[in-house]
């Protein structure tokens, strides 16, 4: 079995990846059972490394950025700077998309459409100003963890 399909980890990447992207503390069982058949579907053994830029083993990456409680969208936006074919931006396009079905998750959505327009403009100034920041840090923190990665 390759490490690309072992379920455990997978199901922890599915709790990380909503955790740090979208802010949710449970993810359904059904959502992560789809993941999971979304990894044996759609990522191959060419997707063992964050990316084609970034030549590093992924599943050692995401186990230090769990250890050391790193921000993984932050390092997201970044690596999609360099590479926007990363394993990282695949994860996270497919668990957004199967979190999108959930009600927890959809509760966002809505109340951000039901903003008045001066609200919904200064909200979506804030996002952008908040990705700048991320980005900067994701920088930060992907240097960081190849400089560590590098030591081992």
């Amino acid at each position: 079995m390759s490490r690309i399909s072992n379920k455990e980890f997978i199901r922890a990447e599915a709790r990380l990846l909503a955790s740090s992207m979208f802010g949710l503390s449970e993810v359904s069982e059904l959502v992560i059972a789809r993941y999971i058949q979304a990894n044996n579907l759609l990522l191959s053994e060419r997707d063992l490394y964050l990316s084609k830029v970034l030549s590093i083993d992924y599943e050692m990456f995401l186990m230090y950025v769990v250890q050391n409680s790193l921000d993984l969208c932050a390092i997201e936006y970044y690596v999609r700077l360099k590479d926007k074919s990363n394993i990282i931006t695949k994860k996270t396009r497919v668990i957004s998309y199967l979190l999108e079905t959930e009600c927890k998750s959809s509760g966002k959505f809505r109340a951000f459409f039901s903003t008045s327009f001066h609200q919904a403009i200064l909200s979506l100034a804030l996002i952008g100003l908040m990705a700048l920041l991320k980005m900067i840090k994701g920088w930060m923190l992907t240097r960081w963890v190849m400089h560590q990665y590098q030591k081992v």
